[in-house]
């Protein structure tokens, strides 16, 4: 069996490899179902948690007043959670969802509205008061973030 250097993947020592190693698994092939699993288990929802995605958004729904959305596709983790943070004090609630299954939640929750018009990633606001309460201090927080995110719009319910 031929090793070759390369840089060892994040679980090669599950399959017998050392660093800089290629391990006996990926040899016979069993690597790449290895990481299909991983991939599987850890990346894609199963229908069941997609389902249990939309009911919860259809709770939102039901419980807000008006829907912002935003794109955050340049904006930090530690900029999101101020976001979350300052949405939780204005009594909001931020959410990052799949487009496709928001468009569903949306639907379901008879809300006319298709997510899938913006590119890029989308987040949810779901506000319970009134988008005018909300709107100021998320604008303020979005101009002072380091990588600000773009409003694209609101919806009333």
């Amino acid at each position: 069996m031929e090793h070759r250097d390369r840089q060892s993947p994040p679980f090669a020592p599950l399959c017998g490899a050392t660093e800089g190693t290629v391990s006996p698994a990926e040899e016979d092939g069993s690597y790449l179902r290895l990481w299909k699993t991983f991939f599987y288990l850890n990346m894609v929802l199963t229908k069941i948690q997609k389902k249990s995605v939309v009911e919860k958004i259809q709770k939102e729904i039901k419980t807000s007043k008006s829907l912002l959305f935003f794109d955050f596709s340049k904006v930090g983790v530690g900029d999101l959670g101020k976001l979350r943070a300052l949405a939780r004090s204005l009594n909001s609630r931020v959410e990052v969802v799949k487009k496709r299954l928001l468009a569903i939640a949306l639907k379901d929750g008879g809300v006319d509205f298709d997510p899938g018009q913006f590119g890029g990633q989308v987040g949810t606001v779901f506000i319970k008061s009134e988008l005018i309460d909300v709107a100021g201090p998320i604008y303020k927080l979005f101009k002072t973030a380091s990588k600000s995110p773009e409003a694209l719009g609101a919806y009333d319910i």
